[in-house]
């Protein structure tokens, strides 16, 4: 039982594990759909001067959500460094092969 057990945990850690990678992949993912607009050339003044102010508000509201979303990053940075300094590399060898994970919790449960 205590095999099972340990089992569990490691199953758990190496899961968690890969939800902290997931989680960081989204933040980053999210800044990067966030980056500034080009702005474009339109041969009518009045458009242009149109897309220039609409390019310029979306670039600030862009810049925002980034600022925003690098405390989300750096706040997963820090989770995914702490629970790596809780855990050695042996612990979390299965979150790098997810099919020797998913075979792993299907033996123990």
């Amino acid at each position: 039982m205590k095999k099972q057990d340990t089992m569990k945990k490691l199953c758990i850690a190496n899961l968690t594990y890969c939800r902290l990678k997931a989680d960081l992949a989204a933040v980053e993912l999210e800044i990067a759909g966030n980056s500034p607009i080009a702005q474009t050339e339109e041969s009518n003044f009045l458009k242009k001067i149109w897309n220039k102010a609409k390019t310029a508000l979306d670039n600030e509201i862009r810049k925002k959500t980034t600022e925003e979303l690098q405390k989300d990053r750096e706040a997963a940075l820090r989770e995914l460094a702490r629970f790596e300094n809780q855990h050695t590399g042996k612990e979390l060898q299965f979150a790098k092969d997810s099919e020797k994970l998913i075979n792993k919790i299907w033996n123990v449960s």
